[in-house]
Parts: C-alpha cells; sequence; structure tokens
C-alpha cells in the first residue's frame, strides 16, 4: 500500500512538472513566434534602407557627375528695392543686365549658350539670385567646371556693378555708391546635393541601427530555441 501511494504522488509529481514543462513550452513557441514576426520585419526594413541607400548613392553620383543648375547669388548695395520694384520696366532692364554680366562672363570663361534667369529676393539692399542651366550639347561636369570658373573670377563682382551702373534710369533707385558683395557660386542638381549627402549620411546610421537590431534578434531567436531544445 505504501509502495502504491508512492507511486501515485510520484506520478501525481510527473504529471504536473509534464505540464509546467508543456506551459514553458507553449510559452517560449509564442516568444519563438513573436521573435520570428519581429525578424521577418527587421529584415524587411534592412531591404528597404539598403534600395534606398542604393537609390541615394545613385542620386548623390548623379548631382556629382550631372549638369545641374548654377547659381550666382550676390547683394547688390545702396539700390533699393522697393523703389526699383516700383519701376516695372526698370526692373526687367535691372534683370537683362544682370543675364549679360553673367553670361559674358560665362564666354569669357569659355562656356557659351547659357540659359540664365534671374530673381530679386530682398528688401533693403537688392539680393539677387541667377540660376545658369549649361547648353544641353554640353559634356558631363560643364556645370562643376562654370562653377569653378565663376567662383575663382576676379572680375565678375565689378562686371555685375557697372552693369547696374550703366543702366539708364538707375539713378532713381540708387542711394549711394553700387558695389556687388557677398557674391557666391554653388551648384544647384535638382536636389541640391548638399541635401542629398545629408540624407544619405542620415540613412546610412538609421541602417546600421536596422543591421544591429536585425542581428540581436538572430540572436535572441538562436537563444530561445536553444533553451526550447534543452528542455
Amino acid at each position: 500500500m505504501e509502495r502504491l501511494c508512492h507511486q501515485g504522488r510520484a506520478g501525481i509529481s510527473a504529471a504536473g512538472e509534464n505540464a509546467d514543462l508543456r506551459k514553458q513550452l507553449a510559452a517560449y513557441a509564442v516568444e519563438i513566434g513573436v521573435l520570428r514576426d519581429e525578424k521577418q520585419s527587421a529584415a524587411q526594413a534592412l531591404l528597404n534602407a539598403n534600395e534606398e541607400k542604393k537609390r541615394l548613392t545613385e542620386e548623390c553620383d548623379k548631382a556629382r557627375q550631372g549638369n545641374g543648375k548654377v547659381v550666382v547669388g550676390f547683394t547688390v548695395t545702396n539700390v533699393a528695392f522697393e523703389r526699383l520694384q516700383a519701376q516695372g520696366a526698370l526692373v526687367e532692364a535691372f534683370q537683362a543686365r544682370i543675364v549679360q554680366a553673367i553670361t559674358d562672363e560665362a564666354r569669357t570663361a569659355g562656356h557659351a549658350g547659357l540659359a540664365v534667369h534671374v530673381t530679386l529676393l530682398s528688401a533693403g539692399s537688392v539680393r539677387v539670385e541667377a540660376e545658369a542651366s549649361p547648353h544641353p550639347s554640353v559634356g558631363p561636369g560643364a556645370s562643376q567646371d562654370l562653377v569653378a570658373r565663376l567662383g575663382s573670377s576676379s572680375t565678375m563682382a565689378r562686371a555685375l556693378a557697372l552693369a547696374v551702373e550703366s543702366l539708364p534710369g538707375i539713378e532713381v533707385a540708387t542711394e549711394g555708391p553700387i558695389s556687388v558683395v557677398d557674391l557666391s557660386v554653388s551648384l544647384r542638381n535638382g536636389e541640391d546635393v548638399h541635401l542629398v549627402r545629408d540624407r544619405h549620411q542620415a540613412l546610412q546610421q538609421s541602417h546600421a541601427a536596422l543591421r544591429a537590431d536585425h542581428k540581436g534578434l538572430q540572436e535572441q531567436h538562436a537563444e530561445e530555441q536553444r533553451r526550447r531544445q534543452e528542455l
């Protein structure tokens, strides 16, 4: 009788242990399922990040090599923006003089056939932004070459100032000697190459974080499988 009681207690204990093991296995199965889903999501996110990284890399290369718009920015001092704007015909003549001065400088630097668009931006003194597009027939790298040549020109600022000074009727908007300051020449290729580069760097950081997360999930998944096998 005592032996039967002992066997009964042992059977109950074993049954309890088996039930606990089944619960643990069920819990591990749920955890593994969750980890598997997270792993798949991380893998898809990593794949998407790789594709976006590739696209932005190509975009960066295109921005560096392509023929985008050359932006010439400068301020014309002692010309009152409001008074100039009030003279419609004078504004058009002012813009035409700027276009001519830039195309002349570009031609001197070996770049003919530019298409130039001028925008007057600010109140007070006149802030000018001119976009110059190389002729479609020129080869890759023309924009970069034009930026380098205009950016290093020792005559362009004075040529722009003279173009404005010699404009008939400009005296109605002038307040003193005209000069050109804050002259800058840069490249704008659809989306500015610097913005593309910044986005590319941010994506690289995100890509590295995704890879680390993916690796961590793989390690967790392997650990859960090992623990389940031990049971």
